[in-house]
């Protein structure tokens, strides 16, 4: 729960932002890049010669402090809601309709029913249950309840991200008063293996002890799996010396693209590595192509963006949405509890509830029924969108009564894209989004009675890269569900085996239920020696076209479909989710967060800073400077009317380098976001480099 020692940490965060000034590129700073980062690159286009103008500017928080009990009371969680009441021209108030029940779709109804109390929002839902493809049942066994997942059940903390998705997630968490369900998986899931040729090798990694240290040695001088990985990392330090000439550093080059296997090949000048140990993480987090999938939008886009703009090893090219993000979540409600998770998420990797994601659907869903102006059409599909002439959108859907129509002021799409475009009319109007890809995953969960079957490889689980051969079943990986949860009281031993992804590419037909069941207990068998047992327990789940697939060229595809949806539907139709964003449980609330805040405010950032005293917000400061050169790139509508806007735009206008230790809640400021407090939560001491300017200035140069 929210503290007032929490509430006080976060105004000394913000003491520090506006002092030591987000804005201003002087050298003492924790703040946006500068030239004490040397950087000899992009110089941001804006912010790097406007920012100066803004380090004169009288801070906001000379003003004295609220006490911690007044903190704490405007602090604490709560569904609160925007008292602006916003009609259509006739008068009567907005129709808002959602389209998907999932994560994504029932972010944005959990924010549009808070902030856009004037509007009657309709969630439509094709389904028999919300969640999208969070799914899950309880199996009951002669040793006792076994809950078997059949979608995504953990999520990894974002430590070492350059993004702010997770602050949505913690704001969701808070709002539905269920954080504290919120566990680590702990360290037993630590331990990862690939599985080539033929068995299983560890991966280096925690815990660190003699044994592991040995064994990860041994490892790298005999496993085939590391062919090539001693001359790769060689290459890869001569290319950044400092010394070799490199491809030159432009704006430009920030708008290029090429795949992720395309990319680690130039750079490591081998292609073994990438296709036996990249290619694997592929698998594991987008079933996809290592040379297909965008390197700027997978986990290697901040190693990508770098490379193409230059940076120093104190620095990463960093969105200003992201900058935009973390404000207005810390002059949100919920701020202070938000502080608290992200902050203890540092020292985490793995996160989960008790039942995987089941607690957040249930929680998202209970949560909706309570506002008077959402409703839920469950098993009740769209068959068509159509502009009415008006700024209207026409739905078509179908409902156990038959076809019903109904005009709507706002349609926010979050299912895939390619459904979308088929949905929409006329035919062939979003061209753009029928041109995007998405892969099929088939998941099966495997329960034995016997407990310790894992006890040779304890670990998360294994991923298998393309380069292991005989896998015709084209299995992805294996979860080891019985380590990699948040208690261990569950009878016998439990996996999941996922195939398919885009070694089914182009396949018409799938696997039966009894086929895929026999695929995943054979490919269990051969790899880790289990055989099938008597009383054994399965489930399976054919989740088509579960993951959007980003390949080279996905944003200017997107820029296409933003000028798409605007000349169709002219504003009335707006889209979120992975199909356009990046995969994964954060990113998809993240969406549904910034496209129900758009549409609610109607306008773009600050949507959540209302509410506090001017002298507590993040914000406070910009009414002052919006008048001034380069301000807009804060302020900038990266959502729009199509949810597309920030495609349009060149990305060197859209990013700029960020020292590492201005990032807060992460790694590189673990230090920075704990303060020690006395008693009354006030705080007495700031610890970290970042906040010492002659140790931040001499880290830096």
């Amino acid at each position: 729960m929210a503290t007032a020692r929490s509430e006080a940490a976060s105004l000394k965060l913000l003491r520090r932002a506006s002092t030591a000034g987000r804005y201003c590129s002087i050298p003492r700073r924790p703040a946006v890049a500068n030239a004490t980062l040397n950087h000899t690159g992009i110089s941001g286009l804006t912010t790097r010669q406007q920012t100066r103008d803004f380090c004169g500017t009288p801070s906001p928080w000379n003003a004295p402090a609220a006490s911690p009990k007044q903190l704490k009371r405007r602090s604490t969680p709560q569904p609160t809601t925007s008292t602006a009441v916003r009609r259509t021209s006739s008068g009567s108030k907005r129709e808002i309709a959602v389209l998907g029940g999932g994560l994504t779709g029932l972010t944005a109804a959990h924010y549009l029913a808070r902030h856009a109390p004037d509007a009657q929002i309709t969630l439509f839902e094709a389904g028999q249950t919300l969640g999208g493809w969070v799914h899950g049942s309880i199996e009951d066994t002669p040793e006792g309840k076994v809950v078997m997942q059949q979608g995504p059940r953990m999520i990894r903390s974002a430590k070492f991200a350059n993004r702010y998705d997770d602050l949505v997630f913690y704001d969701v968490l808070a709002s539905l008063n269920i954080q504290d369900e919120l566990k680590d998986v702990g360290e037993a899931a630590s331990s990862r293996y690939l599985y080539y040729p033929d068995r299983l090798v560890r991966l280096p990694g925690p815990p660190f002890t003699a044994q592991n240290v040995v064994e990860s040695i041994r490892s790298l001088l005999t496993e085939p799996l590391w062919d090539g990985g001693l001359q790769a990392a060689i290459n890869f330090l001569r290319s950044h010396d400092g010394k070799t000439p490199k491809t030159a550093q432009t704006p430009q080059r920030l708008d290029e693209d090429e795949s992720v296997g395309h990319f680690l090949e130039r750079i490591l000048g081998d292609d073994r590595p990438v296709k036996n140990i990249v290619s694997a993480m592929m698998h594991g987090i987008y079933g996809g192509d290592v040379y297909k999938l965008s390197a700027k939008h997978t986990i290697f886009g901040k190693m990508w963006y770098n490379d193409a703009g230059g940076a120093n090893p104190f620095s990463a090219w960093t969105a200003y949405k992201e900058l935009s993000l973390l404000s207005d979540i810390m002059d949100g409600p919920n701020r202070a509890a938000v502080i608290d998770m992200a902050s203890a998420a540092v020292s985490r990797n793995m996160l989960s509830f008790d039942d995987g994601m089941l607690t957040l659907v249930r929680a998202l869903e209970d949560d909706l029924k309570r506002f008077r102006n959402v409703k839920i059409n469950m098993q009740t599909p769209v068959v068509s969108l159509s502009p009415d002439g008006s700024g209207q959108v026409q739905l078509k859907s179908r409902d156990s009564s038959g076809m019903v129509e109904k005009r709507f002021n706002k349609v926010i799409s979050t299912i895939t894209a390619k459904q979308l475009s088929k949905l929409a009319k006329p035919k062939g109007a979003l061209a753009a989004l029928g041109q995007t890809e998405a892969v099929t995953i088939q998941v099966v969960t495997l329960w034995y009675p016997e407990k310790g079957l894992l006890k040779n490889n304890p670990g998360f689980g294994y991923l298998v890269p393309i380069s292991t051969p005989d896998n015709d079943a084209g299995i992805l990986g294996v979860i080891f569900d019985s380590e990699a949860q948040t208690h261990n009281d569950e009878p016998g031993t439990k996996m999941t085996v996922m195939m398919g992804g885009h070694h089914w590419d182009g396949n018409v037909y799938f696997p039966t239920d009894e086929q895929a069941i026999e695929m995943a207990i054979q490919a269990v068998t051969k790899s880790l020696g289990i055989p099938r047992m008597p009383g054994m327990r399965t489930t399976t789940r054919l989740c088509r076209d579960c993951l959007p697939q980003h390949f080279v060229g996905h944003r200017k595809l997107m820029a296409r479909a933003h000028d798409e949806l605007l000349q169709t539907f002219h504003g009335g139709l707006a889209v979120a989710g992975p199909s356009y964003s990046p995969a994964g449980i954060m990113p998809a609330m993240r969406a549904g967060y910034e496209v129900a805040m758009r549409v609610a405010k109607q306008k773009a950032q600050p949507w959540l800073g209302d509410q506090r005293p001017v002298r507590e917000r993040w914000w406070s400061m910009m009414p002052e400077l919006s008048t001034r050169p380069g301000f807009d790139v804060f302020r900038h509508d990266h959502i729009g009317e199509t949810g597309l806007e920030g495609f349009s735009r060149p990305e060197a206008e859209m990013v700029d380098l960020v020292a590492s230790d201005a990032l807060f809640f992460r790694v590189s400021t673990r230090n920075f976001s704990k303060l020690a407090m006395d008693d009354s939560g006030t705080p007495k001491q700031a610890i970290g480099l970042s906040l010492n300017p002659a140790k931040a200035q001499n880290r830096r140069s």
